[in-house]
């Protein structure tokens, strides 16, 4: 099927490259807080 609409291939996209330590880190703190207490922690970030 050919198409006239430009897309990315997302061809360029290193999913292999080095992440941050930070990064790692602000993630696993991120579900440590909402494992804490799933229903408020959800609850208030949806409302933000």
């Amino acid at each position: 099927m050919v198409s006239n609409f430009k897309y990315p291939s997302f061809k360029e996209v290193d999913l292999r490259g080095k992440v941050p330590f930070i990064v790692i880190l602000s993630i696993v703190m991120g579900f440590v807080v909402i494992t804490i207490d799933p229903p408020r922690i959800l609850f208030a970030w949806l409302v933000l």
